[in-house]
C-alpha cells in the first residue's frame, strides 16, 4: 500500500477495547506499516497501563486516519485537542461498536465526522444505517486466534461466565448469568468460574454482592490474551446471557477451543453463532441503562437451563469460524483499504 496510515486507539490498555484493537494492528502489519497513536495517555487510570506498544510522536499528516474507540472517549479527547487539518485527499475511517438498539443524537453527530464507519458485525451495521448509509459502513469482525495445542479441559464438567464490571453490569446481565448458574448447580455435579477484572473499591463490592455465598470460584485479576484463552480453553462451556454485543469476543474465542458457548440469541454474536441449539431466547425489553438507548434483549432463563443440561448430557459439535482468523481478517481489511 502507498499510501501513509496511522491508527489511533488504546494500544496500551488493558480492556478489551485495547486488546480487540492490537488485534487490528497486528493484521494491519501483515501487509503494511502503519503509525499507531496511543490513546492511553487520556485514561486517568495507571491500572489499566500496560507497555506493548512503541508510542508514536512523529506528525499526523497521514493520508488514512484509523480511529478504533468508543463514543465517549472520542467525544472527550475531541474537547481536549485542537483539531487537525484535513483536506479532500485525507480519508479518515472510524471503527466503533454499539449495544442498544439506538443511537444518542450526539453519538450520531460523531459518526457524521468519517468518510467510513467499520464495525465488528452486521447488528451493529443496522443499527449506524439508522444515520448512514449503507455503502459507508464495513463489516470488520474482530480477528480470533486458533492455537496450535489447545489447552486440556478441566477433570470436572466447568462452567465459565467472563466479563469485566467496568464493562457493564446491566449489559453483560450478570446478576441472570449467576442466578442460571446457581440453579444448574444444584442438581448438577459442575464446577463455575466467574472471571472478571475490578479496577475500583466500589466494582469490588459490586462483585461480591452478586457472588455472595455461592460456591463460585471468581478470579478477580487481569490476564493477558494468551491466558484469557487458555482459561476459557479449559472450561467446557461458557455462558452469557447478555443484553446485548457488539460482537461477543469471549464466546467466538471459546469456538476457537472448542468451548460450547450458551449465548443470548440476539446481537453482535449472531455473525458466528448460528446454531439454534445454543441460542437462548429472548424478549426485547426496553433499556434500562443510561449509557445506551432504545431496546436490547430479555433472555430467558428456562430456556438457558434447558439448553445448559441438553449441553451437558448430549454433547455438541461446534461449527467452523475459520473466517474470523488473522489472516482472513487482514485480507479483508486489505481489500476495504
Amino acid at each position: 500500500m502507498n499510501k501513509t496510515l496511522i491508527m489511533t486507539g488504546l494500544a496500551n490498555n488493558k480492556t478489551s477495547l485495547g486488546e480487540v484493537f492490537r488485534r487490528y494492528i497486528k493484521c494491519f502489519n501483515s501487509f503494511c506499516r502503519p503509525d499507531v497513536f496511543d490513546l492511553q495517555f487520556f485514561i486517568k487510570n495507571d491500572n489499566l497501563k500496560v507497555d506493548l506498544i512503541p508510542p508514536y510522536k512523529g506528525p499526523i499528516n497521514h493520508d488514512i486516519r484509523y480511529f478504533h474507540t468508543t463514543f465517549p472517549l472520542y467525544q472527550g479527547i475531541k474537547k481536549q485537542v485542537k483539531p487537525l487539518h484535513r483536506d479532500k485527499k485525507i480519508r479518515k475511517i472510524g471503527y466503533f461498536v454499539w449495544e442498544s438498539s439506538e443511537l444518542h443524537d450526539k453519538d450520531i453527530d460523531t459518526l457524521n465526522e468519517f468518510d467510513e464507519i467499520w464495525t465488528a458485525s452486521e447488528y451493529c451495521k443496522e443499527i449506524f444505517e439508522q444515520c448512514r448509509n449503507s455503502s459507508a459502513i464495513k463489516v470488520i469482525p474482530h480477528p480470533i486466534p486458533f492455537p496450535i495445542i489447545k489447552p486440556k479441559k478441566y477433570e470436572k464438567f466447568t462452567l465459565l461466565i467472563m466479563g469485566n464490571i467496568s464493562s457493564s453490569v446491566t449489559r453483560k446481565n450478570f446478576e441472570t448469568n449467576i442466578e442460571v448458574a446457581k440453579i444448574i448447580s444444584k442438581y448438577k455435579d459442575i464446577n463455575v468460574i466467574l472471571k472478571t477484572f475490578t479496577l475500583s473499591g466500589h466494582e469490588e463490592f459490586q462483585l461480591k454482592k452478586l457472588v455472595g455465598n455461592l460456591n463460585i470460584r471468581v478470579i478477580d485479576k487481569y490476564m493477558s490474551s494468551e491466558k484469557t484463552q487458555e482459561l476459557i480453553g479449559k472450561c467446557h462451556m461458557i455462558l452469557s446471557l447478555h443484553r446485548s454485543e457488539g460482537f461477543g469476543l469471549t464466546l467466538a474465542e471459546a469456538m476457537a477451543v472448542d468451548t460450547i458457548p450458551i449465548a443470548t440469541g440476539y446481537s453482535g454474536n449472531l455473525q458466528f453463532m448460528k446454531d439454534k441449539d445454543l441460542l437462548v431466547d429472548y424478549k426485547l425489553a426496553d433499556v434500562n441503562d443510561s449509557y445506551f438507548k432504545g431496546q436490547w434483549a430479555d433472555p430467558n432463563i428456562d430456556d438457558a437451563i434447558d439448553k445448559i443440561n441438553n449441553v451437558i448430557k448430549n454433547g455438541k459439535k461446534l461449527e467452523s469460524i475459520d473466517f474470523l482468523s488473522y489472516s482472513n481478517i487482514s485480507n479483508l481489511i486489505r481489500e476495504n483499504l
